[in-house]
């Protein structure tokens, strides 16, 4: 379905074996991705179009224990922004740092 959403260059550049191959890894840790559905994103620079007119956005979803950072490019076809080209990875979330004790009240 991903492959059917892209860019035709992206189709063509990745067969629907290609990107089962690309994912192997989530799957075979059974990473739901559901959950990243229902999070806002969190982008680590504003969208930007480059010189070739490809839209970048590039971030995080804030998923637990693993966050999951994405750089995704879109190509306008037709008058709609299609997937040219991601990268996905799943490091561990940063741990929230607990507020320090205030000094002042020891």
């Amino acid at each position: 379905m991903l492959r059917d959403l892209a860019a035709p260059e992206f189709q063509a550049r990745n067969s629907a074996a290609d990107l089962a191959l690309a994912f192997s890894d989530l799957r075979s840790r059974k990473f739901d991705l559901f959950g990243a559905a229902l999070l806002a994103p969190r982008l680590s620079v504003p969208p930007s179009v480059n010189a070739n007119g490809m839209l970048r956005l590039s971030g995080n979803i804030p998923t637990r224990p693993l966050q999951i950072d994405f750089d995704l490019l879109f190509q306008n076809v037709g008058g709609s922004w299609r997937l040219y080209g991601l990268s996905v990875a799943t490091p561990a979330a940063a741990q929230p740092v607990p507020p320090q004790a205030d000094a002042s009240k020891r």
